[in-house]
């Protein structure tokens, strides 16, 4: 074993050791050995492609935003210890969708451990470039923050704090899993014709709004509710006047994208959902959001920035803390998945409707014989309900013509 791959593993233990990360404690990191980090995760991202390909099973994670905790417990959903100082992941493999760093307390022990991991175990994580992976968001939420209270010098920390953002600019922007599962951590562009469009965005990319692909892919969301456009059979993009930049696009913008991309399934993160997933456009999209409790007063960083005055007022118009639940999906070999809620501080469990969400008749691989058992199956309801009302009618009838004769007695 070579001397970086000593140096990993020591700092794999110590994020591993759960006196540390269970008992909400900073992890101590010395300036060389983030320098060392930084630039080894640089050059690996650097001769990665822009479009990572993989194939299932894979386990899915949405947003983090520095709950540690959080991310701590999603890496031993299945991997144990055993009596070892830190798991071994060879078996098994995760695509996080970004959002790693900001507004969470622990954005540095988050990025570091993916970082590590990213390292150890290239055939096992990957990483794709949330919103928040960029200098112009993290400089104001938090990260920048959290990199400096940890060095003395201001200046060390904000040297620091920049080559982070030179490994975010190497990031991938999306994956694709068994060549018919797009993840993404925005969503959808007017723009995206076709695959080669993402294989094709060179990087490093440091400012996001210079590339209009790449801000969509990073920025973008669907139409809220059921409003007009969500159920317009014409695709539509509107401006994102939430964000304020980039769109937010419609079911029809979902299904010609699918049908361009030959495609059969989208995944996204970047926005908080309660349950930690939801579906649209006939669970033909879902986002995925695994940081529990988000932004609750023991998980919130609070440097004094715009993002603190932002949520000390999203709490005045709160009733209590929010209580969402956090969720990863696992995406299986034969195109099956699962999803796992993280409630609150406690364990990954099953979807609490178990046979609509974590069952085999959610398979994405085989979308067109799905389709068609479907379609047969409406068929077959459709006769038989026919045929109840058919019988129900006559039975009334008949119910009706003796009553009549019993009124004639």
């Amino acid at each position: 074993m070579n001397d970086n791959r000593v140096a990993r593993v020591k700092m794999l233990e110590k994020h591993f050791n759960c006196s540390n990360w269970k008992n909400g404690r900073s992890i101590g990191y010395t300036l060389e050995e983030l320098s060392k980090l930084t630039d080894d995760a640089t050059e690996t991202f650097r001769r990665g492609p822009s479009l990572l390909e993989i194939d299932a099973p894979v386990t899915v994670v949405g947003d983090l935003h520095g709950q540690y905790e959080d991310l701590m417990r999603i890496l031993m959903i299945y991997e144990k210890t055993e009596g070892k100082k830190a798991p071994d992941f060879t078996g098994r493999k995760y695509i996080f969708l970004g959002d790693y760093v900001d507004r969470g307390m622990y954005s540095l022990e988050c990025i570091v451990l993916l970082l590590i991991l990213k390292l150890h175990y290239p055939r096992q994580f990957f990483l794709i470039r949330g919103n928040h992976e960029m200098a112009k968001i993290n400089y104001s939420y938090g990260f920048l923050d959290d990199v400096q209270r940890r060095f003395r010098k201001e200046e060390v920390g904000t040297r620091l704090w920049m080559k982070f953002n030179d490994v975010f600019g190497f990031f991938p922007v999306a994956g694709l899993i068994g060549k018919k599962v797009l993840c993404l951590h925005g969503g959808l562009s007017p723009e995206l014709k076709s695959l080669d469009d993402i294989r094709r965005i060179q990087r490093p990319i440091h400012c996001v709004e210079e590339n209009s692909l790449v801000a969509d892919l990073l920025w973008s969301d669907p139409d809220p509710g059921k409003s007009i456009s969500s159920i317009s059979s014409t695709v539509q993009f509107r401006k994102n006047a939430v964000r304020g930049l980039s769109f937010t696009f419609n079911n029809a913008a979902i299904e010609g994208t699918l049908e361009r991309l030959e495609i059969v399934f989208i995944v996204r993160a970047h926005q908080l959902v309660p349950d930690g997933f939801y579906f649209i456009a006939g669970k033909k999209l879902v986002t995925i959001f695994s940081a529990s409790k988000y932004m609750s007063e023991n998980s919130v960083s609070y440097s004094e920035n715009l993002f603190q005055r932002l949520h000390k007022v999203m709490l005045q118009n709160l009733d209590e803390p929010l209580q969402n639940k956090g969720c990863v999906l696992h995406i299986r070999k034969d195109g099956g998945y699962s999803l796992l809620q993280l409630k609150g501080r406690g364990r990954f469990e099953e979807g609490e409707n178990e046979e609509e969400d974590t069952r085999g008749d959610n398979n994405y691989y085989e979308a067109d014989q799905k389709s068609s058992r479907e379609q047969t199956a409406k068929v077959k309801k459709s006769k038989e309900n026919k045929s109840k009302e058919k019988r129900s009618r006559a039975k009334k009838q008949k119910a009706s013509k003796e009553r009549s004769k019993q009124s004639r007695k």
